[in-house]
């Protein structure tokens, strides 16, 4: 409705409900208004128009843009995490840190930073598939003598 009107089907839609049978057309006829609009011809040159306001569905396509958005934002913020947890290992391991080889003999005997990667070893596997520093195997096993 504009200024307590009802719009008028543009007569183009009527006239192509009436020779083809119907007619599909989305309309605006205010801004901020739009109508998916079926024209069916009917008996005696008349014509029966339906329509349905397509806000509920803009709305629904602009929720789902905006997860779709969050969604990136939250992938791009674990590959900048995954990416800089990589460069400090890298430096730690360059500068001679104080995280223990994987060499057997610079591990003599466990000590704080080896007994926690032995831990995350052994509670979850996957972990030695990282090749993260420690004193452990290739197997993810402390060797007898430590």
């Amino acid at each position: 409705m504009r200024n307590g009107a009802l719009p008028v089907v543009p007569a183009g839609v009527l006239a192509t409900a009436r020779l083809q049978g119907q007619d599909r057309v989305t309309w605006q006829p205010a801004a901020g208004l739009r109508f998916a609009v079926v024209a069916r011809a009917g008996g005696h040159g008349r014509v029966v128009v339906g329509g349905q306001s397509l806000a509920p569905f803009e709305d629904r396509d602009k929720q789902t843009m905006v997860l779709v958005g969050l969604g990136w934002l939250a992938s791009i913020a674990c590959l900048a995490g995954g990416l800089t947890l990589t460069k400090v290992f890298e430096t730690r391991a360059a500068a001679g840190s104080r995280w223990p080889s994987n060499r057997r003999m610079d591990c003599p005997r466990p000590h704080r930073g080896c007994s926690r990667l032995v831990f995350l070893v052994q509670r979850w596997p996957q972990v030695a598939a990282l090749g993260l520093p420690g004193c452990f195997n290739a197997l993810g096993q402390v060797p007898d003598d430590q």
